[in-house]
């Protein structure tokens, strides 16, 4: 019998923490783990890399095993298990792990493959608190992996551009997925949807609250459209001098339109909100791939979200969703006051990105993996 393929994922210590209690990148890093675990011809091993001493940990979690470990002991536990593959993010390694990763993948002959799950300096330059990052450690890693894996073209491009590299014939684009779950909980059924003199919203955002988010932009368009309805901002605070600024931007809306911030919230609690509104919007000015967009489409909704959001491109626009040019608060008005005039053409688009957001379910995603993986092998032997 043939043995399987070996890949060791190096994953955040918080993939093994409660799964509601994981933002995004955690929680993406999580369910793809998962996924591969179950791919016939692949055994599976999640390592969680430290940088300081400490006690080594090796346990079962949700159907993959997962080890805890100093990167001292890093190079014992990967030689016992004999990878063929070593699978890093580039959210969730510090440099020493990156330098480390390639000097371990070179003395086990396995192959290296880094998925981008987001591009750090970029993201700080659009209202992240802390200092922009050196391109440094970026461009040696995606020079020093076999294989890059990006969540969508538009973070391939971004990348290639910042960190002045051409695109590598060996590099990918492969979305992030979504969890079976998402599919098994209906779609959204606000009573908003009916017609109304008043063309009333319930409009839900989900992200941190950050400039890089553009959570000003959708309040400038509510404004701006001749609707009635509420917007809620679901995802932690970020930035204290944004958030200040947005509540005092929902303080001049006018008659008939309120804000309402319901902070960070479980999966269950955000699954909530989003079948108790009938628009998703997400006006992002840098986002590589947000998950939120695909989850909110598993819920039925046709998202609202501008051509700097990774997903935009798989959003067919007037079809499956709206894809605006960034900050046009007066496209994102019209949308608005469209979907008010016509609720029943935004369902029906609804369910067209229903039906997308089914080929991005976490167990198709790891068969694309897995055929980046055999394939890195077969070329190699």
């Amino acid at each position: 019998m043939r043995r399987p393929m070996r890949v060791a994922l190096l994953v955040p210590s918080s993939v093994a923490e409660a799964p509601d209690h994981e933002l995004g990148p955690s929680r993406t890093v999580r369910n793809l783990t998962r996924a591969l675990a179950v791919v016939d011809g692949l055994e599976v091993l999640a390592m969680n890399s430290r940088l300081t001493p400490g006690g080594r940990r090796s346990r079962e979690l949700d159907g993959f095993r997962y080890v805890r470990y100093w990167v001292g002991w890093g190079g014992s536990v990967l030689r016992d298990f004999q990878p063929s593959i070593l699978q890093t993010f580039s959210t969730t390694a510090t440099s020493a792990v990156g330098i480390w990763t390639a000097a371990t993948a070179q003395r086990l002959g396995a192959k290296w493959v880094d998925t981008v799950l987001g591009l750090v300096r970029l993201e700080s330059e659009y209202g992240y608190p802390h200092r922009p990052q050196s391109f440094l450690f970026e461009r040696q890693r995606l020079r020093g992996s076999d294989c890059a894996v990006f969540p969508s073209a538009f973070a391939r491009q971004a990348a290639s551009e910042a960190l002045k590299m051409r695109p590598r014939k060996a590099d990918y684009v492969i979305p992030l997925g979504i969890g079976d779950e998402w599919f098994d909980q209906g779609t959204w059924e606000s009573p908003a949807t009916r017609r109304s003199s008043e063309a009333r919203l319930d409009v839900v955002s989900v992200g941190v609250i950050a400039p890089h988010k553009g959570q000003d932009i959708l309040l400038d368009a509510f404004k701006r459209a001749n609707v009635t309805g509420r917007i809620r901002f679901v995802g932690p605070e970020r930035d204290r001098h944004y958030a200040a600024h947005l509540r005092g931007m929902a303080r001049s809306l006018g008659s008939g339109k309120t804000v309402e911030y319901k902070g960070f919230l479980t999966q269950a609690q955000t699954i909530a909100e989003l079948k108790h509104a009938n628009v998703f919007a997400l006006l992002s000015r840098f986002d590589v791939f947000p998950s939120a967009v695909v989850e909110a489409m598993a819920l039925g909704h046709a998202p609202i979200v501008t051509r700097s959001v990774g997903v935009s491109e798989l959003v067919a626009d007037g079809t499956s969703g709206y894809v605006v040019e960034d900050g046009d608060a007066d496209a994102v008005a019209h949308i608005l006051e469209e979907i008010a005039a016509d609720p029943e053409a935004h369902r029906r688009k609804g369910d067209r990105a229903r039906t997308l957001a089914r080929e991005l379910r976490w167990p198709i995603i790891a068969q694309r993996y897995a055929a980046i993986y055999r394939d890195l092998v077969r070329a190699a032997s």
